[in-house]
């Protein structure tokens, strides 16, 4: 693309804020490596820069500061469990170590919504957390070890947005810059969500030929799953902090939001 002369990629740039005129948009730009300033015109913006990042820019191009907006997020924990037989030598098997498995469990009284799971099985990240937690005694207690990550398995699993924290994302000033300030906030349904998870989980643990490890349960902070976004909810009518169904905040007529 960038041979065919049609593409041409900007790097080491950050692009501060987007503004319209009658002739299109007018994009502010400020070298990293000196600080200088620069203004680009475009027919159209499109803005893919993830969801923290997109939402710091339009909020700065609305001048929409000190005004709240909601990141919603899918709750990540993790589950290990013991399986009640071992493989030989998971560290040397042909293994990729990608999600093995994906289950939807679709119960009301586990959760109003579906809640996705993801099985793992033998990850080299799981003997360095060995290594690390035992440290000198590592070498002693590899046979122990690799009895463990013989019979390892873990679940992954995600909550829909409404049992989950949210994060709250405010444009504050900070001298000439623009800081975004990301605060979560706590879902009372989370938790219990989860233990109805686990416990749903529990009453198969012959189909999974495991045993859950309720102690190691681990609930990440908000974001920590990587699944957030709707900062700018998508209306037929949008209103303020809101866009239309072609992704431009209400408005701004050529910048188009493209990711989450």
């Amino acid at each position: 693309l960038r041979a065919s002369g049609r593409v041409d990629v900007r790097s080491g740039v950050v692009v501060d804020r987007d503004e319209e005129d009658a002739s299109g948009v007018v994009v502010s730009l400020r070298e990293m490596a000196t600080g200088a300033r620069g203004r680009e015109r475009a027919e159209r913006a499109y803005l893919a820069c993830g969801p923290i990042a997109t939402t710091r820019l339009v909020l700065a191009s609305l001048d929409a500061f000190d005004r709240r907006v909601e990141l919603k997020d899918s709750q990540y924990f993790l589950l290990p469990w013991l399986r009640f037989r071992g493989v030989p030598s998971p560290r040397r098997e042909a293994l990729h170590t990608l999600c093995q498995l994906f289950v939807e469990l679709r119960d009301p009284t586990v959760d109003a919504h579906n809640v996705h799971l993801q099985v793992y099985t033998y990850n080299d990240l799981y003997a360095k957390l060995f290594d690390r937690l035992l440290g000198p005694a590592a070498g002693l207690a590899a046979p122990l070890v690799d009895a463990l990550l013989a019979r390892m398995l873990l679940i992954q699993g995600y909550l829909h947005s409404r049992s989950s924290p949210a994060i709250d994302a405010t444009l504050r000033r900070d001298g000439d810059d623009a800081v975004l300030e990301l605060v979560g906030r706590p879902n009372p349904r989370t938790r219990p969500a989860i233990r109805r998870v686990a416990a749903r989980l529990a009453r198969h643990a012959r189909s999974f030929g495991a045993l859950p490890l309720y102690p190691a349960l681990r609930v990440a902070p908000p974001g920590r799953g990587y699944h957030s976004g709707g900062s700018f909810p998508m209306r037929r009518r949008p209103d303020d902090l809101e866009t239309d169904v072609l992704g431009r905040p209400r408005g701004l007529s050529r910048v188009h939001l493209v990711d989450a």
